[in-house]
């Protein structure tokens, strides 16, 4: 196996990914393409340990779908490989349930880290990596170039024609005043 040097698009992560098969984990940063069927976790979990991290394993480590578990060795008081197999053993379920597949792939900063720290991935891996960002968009934000609900009222009121009747007809009055005058002054 080669040394990982870049991210994948992720319009080519969607090709890969198929009903009941395990991808790589580092689709993400070698094109590893990978797949296991469900029935071979064990090989899926260590393809990932020899081929791509060398036996070096990180400390801790999160799903790449959920946020429901940090694998923390140290803080569960377990060595690094059972740490590194119950987060794989639940990134499986995600898949088996349906709720995981290639393209919804996040980025585990703290995998990252380690790959780089131990020189496990290109400087240019790490940091497109680095770069992903998961901020949770506030509430209320509402997408780029568009305008919230009350500014496109406002701006669709702008374009309204307004009419005061009674100056309306005050003017209508003047009108008939002058072209009374002009008829009178004729005379």
């Amino acid at each position: 196996m080669s040394r990982p040097d870049t991210v994948p698009e992720q319009a080519n992560l969607g090709l890969l990914a198929m009903a009941g098969q395990l991808p790589c984990e580092f689709i993400g940063y070698s094109h590893c393409d990978l797949t296991f069927g469900l029935d071979e976790t064990q090989a899926w979990i260590d393809h990932i340990i020899v081929d791509h991290l060398r036996r070096k394993l990180p400390r801790k480590v999160i799903c790449w779908f959920c946020d429901d578990y940090v694998y923390d060795a140290k803080r569960q008081k377990v060595d690094e490989r059972t740490n590194f197999e119950r987060r794989m053993w639940h990134i499986r379920e995600h898949f088996v349930d349906g709720n995981g597949s290639v393209a919804t792939i996040r980025p585990d900063h703290h995998l990252n880290e380690h790959l780089s720290k131990h020189k496990l991935i290109s400087s240019d891996s790490y940091y497109t990596v680095c770069r992903t960002a998961e901020v949770r968009v506030p509430h209320g934000t509402i997408p780029r170039n568009t305008l919230p609900h009350e500014l496109e009222q406002k701006e669709e009121r702008k374009t309204y024609v307004y009419h005061n009747l009674q100056d309306e007809e005050r003017r209508l009055r003047r009108q008939q005043k002058k072209k009374g005058d002009k008829v009178r002054s004729r005379q």
